[in-house]
């Protein structure tokens, strides 16, 4: 009896598995026979995930896949729709991605609010009011060969999503008619986070989706930059928040970090942006000489600049001491503690507080002179070394002679 349940379990098996190839052989053995792109299709959709989870042409197209005429299979009355238009694309997508019941048999832990989010997007937003134009799931997904994120050949994967978003977004024209600038990307690429993507392999780095979102995208506003920047730069923000800025830049509806940073092509930040006698110093743009602002800022880097320099100073006669051969481990680590002060102190300036910077700086300037004191420790310690190297090589050199004299001497025939 259990054998009989066996056999008909694995009958029934075959059957469905046969039924699947049969299925399937509709579109893919008339579409794999086809020149271009209607033959790509096939290539393309067979490397997808949707081709790992056991979706098919139908369930996107519509159709009879198992009907032997291309009529037959693309009958309007067994639920054919072709190619959807870019309208139709995200409730098509949608169907199954924001089905929680269907998308929880491929993954327990998988978000199924996109295409909710989609639509409170620009993209969305613009879908709704009829622009075909607008970017839909396959412009950044893809049609057939749909990957997943976490692919290397993922069009999202982090270090394609600034070509992706280009799609649209470097194309002049079309950012034309939106009134939207088209350089964007091409900012990005000579940011400090695209260094750190591209040539770091940093993968953390951000990258367009991270401060614009991925389904609901939108540009950060006002109350939300600040936001934004601190999911990574974490205590910068926090120093803002708790500073004097906040409250007048959101009244003045300044852009908060972006105002001194800027906002694609963002650059590693430097003393120059507090330096009153540069030209690239931040502050100048809204503080004129002699103003508090701009007192607050020649404070500021006054400090830092004093620490970078002593530490500069320190570092030359550490490392001179110690090609010398000084044993030099304590001045190190004074340095290291001083280096420690000197980035404090840069990331503190988002306080825009003269005091609190200085108490930092303060003692990293005393660990960079306890490990210049050190350094000129170790050159007198030297000097005595030397003296008195010298001063064994003239006893030693004195003795060898008295030495060669008394042989000398010994070695003379002795009068008879």
């Amino acid at each position: 009896m259990k054998t009989a349940r066996l056999v008909f379990a694995l009958t029934l098996a075959a059957l469905f598995a046969l039924s699947l190839a049969a299925r399937e052989s509709s579109c893919i053995q008339c579409h794999g026979s086809l020149p271009g792109n209607f033959g790509a299709v096939v290539a393309q959709w067979k490397a997808s995930i949707h081709n790992e989870a056991g979706v098919s042409c139908v369930d996107c197209h519509g159709g009879d896949n198992t009907a032997a005429s291309p009529a037959a299979a693309m009958d309007p009355r067994k639920g054919f729709k072709g190619a959807p238009s870019p309208l139709d694309i995200p409730k098509l997508c949608g169907g199954c991605h924001a089905d929680k019941t269907f998308m929880k048999k491929f993954n327990p832990s998988i978000r199924v609010d996109q295409l909710e989010l989609y639509w409170t997007s620009k993209h969305g937003q613009l879908i709704e009011k009829g622009d075909g134009h607008a970017a839909t799931c396959v412009s950044c997904h893809g049609a057939h060969k749909i990957l997943k994120p976490g692919n290397p050949l993922s069009p999202v994967y982090p270090t394609h999503v600034a070509d992706t978003c280009g799609k649209c977004h470097a194309d002049k024209a079309l950012m034309d008619r939106y009134h939207l600038s088209s350089d964007v990307v091409a900012q990005y690429r000579k940011s400090v986070h695209a260094k750190a993507l591209y040539v770091k392999g940093d993968l953390s780095a951000p990258t367009c989706n991270d401060c614009h979102g991925n389904h609901g995208a939108i540009p950060p506003n006002l109350k939300s930059i600040s936001f934004v920047c601190g999911t990574c730069h974490v205590i910068n923000q926090q120093l803002y928040d708790a500073g004097p800025m906040k409250e007048p830049w959101e009244v003045l509806k300044y852009g908060q970090c972006i105002v001194c940073h800027g906002k694609h092509n963002i650059q590693h930040p430097s003393d120059a942006l507090l330096d009153p006698a540069g030209n690239k110093s931040a502050c100048k743009q809204c503080h004129d000489k002699g103003s508090k602002g701009y007192q607050v800022m020649a404070g500021m880097y006054q400090n830092i600049h004093s620490l970078d320099q002593a530490i500069s100073h320190a570092e030359t006669d550490v490392d001179k001491a110690s090609s010398k051969g000084m044993l030099m481990d304590d001045a190190s680590l004074l340095l290291q503690e001083a280096h420690s002060s000197l980035m404090k102190s840069r990331v503190h300036i988002h306080t825009f507080n003269v005091s609190k910077v200085s108490a930092i700086t303060g003692k990293g300037m005393k660990d960079a002179k306890k490990a210049d004191t050190l350094a000129q420790k170790a050159f007198r310690e030297l000097q005595f070394r030397r003296k008195g190297l010298a001063v064994f090589f003239g006893l030693a050199a004195l003795v060898a002679l008295l030495l060669w004299l008394k042989l000398r001497q010994m070695e003379k025939p002795k009068e008879p």
